[in-house]
């Protein structure tokens, strides 16, 4: 089971803290994963939304892996938007390139999304606008 909790997906600064941080402790406790539970609550203890956005992260991106070796479809932008989340831009823009070929929400999302705010001052971004078909902006 691939954890989503309820409006909190999409971590941001500026987000409500305390409540992306216990949706997602509520998804690991319903998930019955409970080590994952126990960092994100003491994140939320803490009130550190970065380290309970990374440790999210990274536990999604073991189930996407895990989903991959059953031979079910994960689309490349699953695996980019959990590298962004982690905050390692070089495997984000590895997989974003990967995602540009597939045919899927991800190049309508990509203009929009506040996730990526973080990747677009980079050149390889404004590439990926381009390939998707948004131009130069």
């Amino acid at each position: 089971m691939i954890l989503q909790p309820r409006g909190h997906g999409n971590v941001v600064p500026g987000c409500e803290r305390y409540e992306a941080i216990a949706e997602w402790q509520k998804a690991a406790v319903l998930a019955r994963d409970y080590e994952l539970a126990t960092k994100l609550g003491r994140a939320y203890a803490e009130t550190d939304l970065a380290r309970a956005a990374c440790e999210w992260a990274r536990r999604n991106l073991e189930q996407t892996s895990e989903k991959a070796r059953r031979g079910e479809y994960v689309p490349a932008v699953e695996y980019a938007r959990a590298w962004v989340r982690i905050g390692d831009s070089e495997q984000a823009f590895c997989w974003l390139e990967k995602a540009c070929s597939e045919r899927n929400v991800f190049s309508l999302l990509l203009n929009s999304d506040p996730l990526y705010d973080n990747l677009r001052a980079d050149e390889r971004f404004e590439r990926i606008r381009e390939r998707v078909g948004f131009g130069t902006s």
